[in-house]
């Protein structure tokens, strides 16, 4: 299968496609029986890329004449579809494709390659959702093959005994009203799941053999049976899956749909030839999950092995989004036990009922599971009563206990039994549960025990709480516990006074529950030694008003962890210490310039911490209330210093505030075309309203810099925002960790992926998408940014904007600013730089081509793009080649004249196409590039040569008028001659030729990023003489990383309505992908 993310690449030219087959086919065949190549997967169900839609005709064309050139002509090309393809599909004859893709240039060439090639129609049907999400009208033996039901549709009278042939007729009917009789349809996946979540109805293990047996039987009976529309008709068909996908994301049928084991072993008997009988099968396990299930469910935990890292930035993703987490803060009721597992549980729990109707599941990436049972060992030991009477349960407390009070011995029992101690063991060693125990051996010799371990032995007096870890045996919970069951409810603090008011009713429980978990569940001796350790929770985000406290927080687990790693290896054992920490300090006992600043971005505050030298520590000033901005820990055997600051009142939430305040009126121009409301922070309701035309990305900057005090008195050396010192910088700010706002709104537009819990940015990719926000209505908004948050829309804008300029005038350096907008005059071409040609040939027309070093011009590597500074002017791109050729082709054939007119070139580097221009009669060709040494480089001696060469070879000594203009997209119209009205309706100062603008604007390669291309689409209609100015452009279809391309451009174009774009060419030359030019012109 030619995979989606290469489609365009093999549509783009055959020589692509030639090195596929190549490299995937030629090597297997005709060893291999390959007899399908499928291009993409399910690619017309993404609307999302629609432009992949155009790509997928020329891709299979190409892989078809590949294969044709090697003689090969058994093999069928195809693509797989889902059922979405259909806007109908009941009954089966009023079977219909979806209007999108049969009413465009999308599906009859598609059918017509299939019917063509005599390939087949690839469908991926799947029985189980359809009846999965219709229980009520569809009968499971219906769609399992069996049983006596049937469905005669109304229209053509077939009969139908079973689902999957009404899926595919449904298909065959709608290419039939299109045209199509005799397109053979194919299964390209099929299959029933063999297990998943508790809630996916019908997927087990039976009812997935039983699908594929009698799928099997039917598919392999000769004659063929073929479908009611289709009798007779062999079906090629493939099952999915050979291997359950255990890494696979989603819910949790999206893993079990193998026929075998990950590890190889059968899920269940299958015979392929369909001739095994059914009860010539082992039996298969009575399926439970047929009917819905309506029990609670909680989202915990897995069992299996995870890295406590991971699971700390899992915590804290849902936290931040599902905002429920208060009740796991310090002092709260869920906060105890303070371990990772415990509050992971927690707010897995409550993030999945919360977003579970939004489609969210229970995974985490592969980290949480559903459960049925509460995740506490107490509601076990509760089950295991089976009356309400609990010998657990402390006299006098209505859970309730016995008359006479606990009783240890039946309390363990009753927790052996809750444990399941004596669980069939299919290993030949066991902990309880029936759960392989690993096998012992050294690796137990020493053991750390935490979390609740720690916290009901605090309460008892086994551990003393002024130290992090403490040695304890089994046996000291035992005896704590014969005192606990002999204590009634009301007395128990006075014999335990530590114990928390919550778990008083439960100690004598919990103090057995442990003892036995430890010597019953674990096999440990009762008299050996363990590590009892704290555990610190939450993270660093719990203290964004306290940044002290925050770094204070470190010590107990640091000092700790330092306790029980033994002296020589301190040094080199590498400590999990969860995602807080590691936030803080990323690699402790090493040297301070191998840590991570991090800068946390909460609703109220932003902090800052990071790690400094001697020398800054010893410089330090204090702060405004005389207290030192550092603090010198000694973590890991290694003295750190470290700069902690929180900023208060300048977290997101509250920045929004501080911008309200700093506009002095009601018309904020950070805020979202559109949008008149109210916002609420601190108590205070803020009047909100965007001005007539909309958000301005370069007031808001302003503003946002006027918010955050940027520009405040300097006390000291160097200082961040609103006057406060920095630390001095250095080292320790070379790797920087951002969370909380930044990731929430960096996800929000795309910054960030949510899959994963980090992602590398950078601060310009935050003004980038604020150039696109600040240009979007608030009704439009989630149109270009979907997964926008509704509360968060009419202040995307503004929060993006707030969040780059306190990253780059906040905290770091800010971008050189664009370069100033100048005319270059030809007496100012740079003499320092070697400047050679060579000739290239443009059918027939030969160009010289410049060459200088972008080292010598910018001081850089050949790098072609550094946003803010070089952008890419000095390499000659396709695109350039292309657009010269195309006004060459548009003359010969009498669609253009470029004589007396006035000519544009926008971003130019070379400038070849208005070279064109100059050699073509053109009265005025202006150049326009970002950069003016690009100009003076490379552009005007590259024009200089050029016209010198071609007009000594005619007789014609006659030349137009060539200028140079340096800027960037939003300042330009200020510099060059010929522009229209300003938006107030006024005229440039500048303006020579009143006649308003250029008559043929040309552009290579200019629209790359998709930031720019609103500010450059409104310099075009600055400047393009109306009615009758042209635009050419050429660039490539897209570009990939940086979002642009052509068809992104003309969408904006076609969406403005004011210009028309019509395809001039399209070039599939194999230097690129694939490269474009378009004519655009006014209504």
């Amino acid at each position: 299968m030619v995979p989606n993310n290469q489609i365009s690449v093999v549509a783009a030219n055959q020589t692509a496609a030639n090195q596929w087959v190549r490299d995937n086919v030629l090597p297997y065949y005709p060893n291999t029986m390959i007899r399908y190549i499928l291009v993409g997967n399910e690619v017309l169900s993404n609307k999302d890329d629609q432009g992949l839609w155009y790509d997928l005709i020329p891709a299979m064309n190409n892989i078809r004449n590949s294969i044709d050139q090697h003689n090969i002509h058994n093999i069928k090309i195809g693509t797989p579809f889902a059922m979405d393809l259909l806007e109908t599909t009941f009954p089966p004859s009023s079977g219909e494709f979806r209007l999108d893709i049969s009413r465009n240039n999308i599906l009859m060439p598609l059918l017509r390659f299939l019917n063509w090639t005599r390939s087949y129609f690839f469908l991926d049907a799947y029985p189980y959702f359809s009846w999965s999400q219709n229980t009520s009208f569809i009968s499971l033996d219906y769609a399992l093959f069996q049983g006596s039901q049937t469905y005669v549709d109304p229209v053509s009278g077939y009969v139908y005994t079973n689902l999957l042939d009404q899926m595919l007729d449904s298909v065959v009917f709608a290419m039939q009203k299109l045209g199509f009789n005799n397109i053979r349809l194919a299964i390209a996946e099929t299959g029933w799941p063999n297990g998943g979540d508790y809630d996916e109805i019908g997927a087990n293990i039976y009812n997935a053999a039983t699908y594929n047996r009698n799928l099997i039987r039917r598919i392999v009976s000769k004659p063929a049976i073929g479908t009611p529309a289709r009798p007779g008709l062999a079906i090629p068909t493939f099952i999915f899956s050979l291997y359950d996908e255990n890494q696979k994301e989603g819910p949790g049928t999206e893993r079990h749909w193998g026929m075998l084991n990950p590890n190889g072993r059968p899920m269940y008997d299958i015979d392929l030839t369909g001739q095994t009988l059914d009860t010539e099968f082992i039996d298969l396990p009575q399926p439970t999950n047929n009917g819905p299930y309506h029990g609670k469910l909680w989202c915990v935990v897995t069992n299996d092995t995870m890295n406590e890292m991971d699971l700390g930035q899992a915590l804290e993703f849902a936290c931040r989004r599902n905002e429920t987490c208060d009740d796991i803060s310090p002092g709260k009721s869920c906060y105890q036990p303070v371990s990772i597992v415990s509050h992971a549980n927690y707010a897995f729990s409550s993030y999945w009922a919360k977003y579970r109707e939004d489609g969210e599941t229970c995974y985490f990436n592969g980290l949480a599971v559903q459960t049925n049972v509460d995740p506490t060992g107490r509601a076990e030991i509760f089950k295991a009563s089976r009356n309400e009477s609990n010998p657990c349960a402390l006299e006098g407390f209505e859970v309730k206990a016995p008359k006479k009070g606990s009783s240890l011995k039946k309390c363990r029992n009753l927790t052996r039994q809750a444990l399941r101690i004596k669980a069939q063991c299919k290993n030949k060693n066991c902990t309880f549960n029936g759960v392989w125990n690993g096998g012992g051996g050294d690796g137990q010799k020493t053991i750390h025990a935490s979390s609740f371990f720690y916290y009901i032995g605090a309460q008892v007096g086994i551990v003393d709480t002024k130290f992090p870890s403490v040695l304890a045996k089994p046996i000291q919970y035992l005896n704590a516990a014969k005192v606990a069951c002999k204590t009634k409810a009301t007395d128990v603090k006075s014999v335990f006074p530590q114990t928390q008011d919550k778990n008083v009713p439960y100690l004598c429980m919990d103090l057995v529950y442990q003892y036995t978990l430890l010597v019953d569940g674990f096999g440990l001796n009762p008299y050996k030694d363990i590590t009892v350790m704290n555990k610190t929770e939450p993270g660093l985000s719990s203290y964004a008003e306290d940044p002290k406290t925050a770094a204070n927080s470190l010590e107990p687990l640091l000092d700790g962890a330092k306790g029980v790693v033994p002296q020589e290896l301190q040094s080199q054992t590498p400590l999990e210490l969860g995602a807080a920490i590691n936030y803080l300090l990323g690699n402790l006992g090493k040297d301070y310039k191998s840590t991570t600043a991090t800068i946390d971005l909460g609703g109220g505050s932003v902090q800052m911490a990071y790690a400094i030298s001697n020398e800054q520590f010893a410089n330090a000033p204090k702060n405004e209330d005389g207290e030192p901005y550092v603090q010198q820990k000694h973590l890991m055997s290694k003295d750190y210093n470290l700069y902690v600051h929180s900023y208060l009142n300048y977290g997101q939430l509250a920045g929004r505030a501080e911008i309200f305040k700093a506009s002095r009126n009601e018309s904020n121009p950070c805020a979202l075309e559109g949008y008149d409301g109210y916002y609420s922070y601190g108590g205070v309701d803020y009047k909100v309203k965007a001005p007539k035309k909309g958000s301005s990305l370069k007031k808001c900057r302003n503003l946002t810099r006027q918010a955050l005090r940027i520009k405040a008195q300097c006390k000291n050396k160097n200082c961040t925002f609103n006057g406060v010192w920095n630390g001095g910088g250095g080292d320790g700010q070379k790797n920087i960790h951002a969370s909380s706002f930044f990731y929430d709104i960096g996800a929000q537009v795309g910054i960030v992926d949510t899959k994963f819990p980090s992602a590398l940015a950078k601060p310009i990719q935050y003004l980038n998408a604020a150039k696109v926000a600040c240009q979007t209505n608030v009704a439009d908004i989630k149109s270009v940014f979907p997964k926008t948050q509704d509360r968060n829309i009419p202040y995307l804008c503004m929060d993006l904007i707030y969040e780059y300029t306190l990253l780059v005038d906040g905290f770091e350096k800010p971008l050189p600013p664009p370069p100033p907008s100048v005319e270059v005059l030809p007496s100012q071409v740079s003499s320092n730089v070697e400047f050679n040609v060579e000739p290239i040939d443009l059918d027939g027309l030969t160009l010289l081509k410049g060459r200088v070093s972008t080292k010598e011009v910018f001081g850089l590597s050949n790098s072609d793009l550094i946003p803010g500074k070089y952008e890419g002017g000095l390499k000659l791109w396709e695109g350039s080649l292309d657009l010269v050729k195309t006004l060459s082709s548009e003359m010969q054939s009498g669609k253009l004249s470029l004589t007396g007119k006035r000519v544009l070139e926008l971003g130019c580097g070379h400038g070849l196409p208005g070279i064109f221009a100059c050699l073509k009669g053109a009265r005025a060709v202006h150049f326009q590039d970002f950069n003016a040494e690009v100009l003076q480089c490379l552009t005007i001696p590259n024009v200089n040569a050029n016209i010198q060469q071609n007009l000594s070879a005619t007789d014609d000594n006659s030349s137009p008028e060539v200028r140079f203009f340096a800027s960037d997209w939003n300042e330009a119209h200020l510099i060059l001659p010929h522009v229209l009205a300003d938006d107030d309706g006024t005229k440039n100062d500048q303006t020579v030729d009143q006649a308003a603008g250029y008559d043929i604007i040309l552009m290579a390669e200019t629209v790359y990023s998709i930031s720019t291309l609103p500010s450059l689409y409104k310099l075009i209609k600055k400047c393009l003489c109306s009615p009758h100015g042209i635009l050419y452009l050429a660039a490539k279809k897209h570009y990939f990383g940086v979002g642009g391309g052509s068809r992104r451009f003309i969408s904006i174009v076609e969406k403005d309505g004011v210009l028309a774009a019509s395809l001039v060419s399209e070039v599939t030359d194999g230097s690129s992908n694939v490269r474009e030019v378009w004519k655009l012109y006014f209504r």
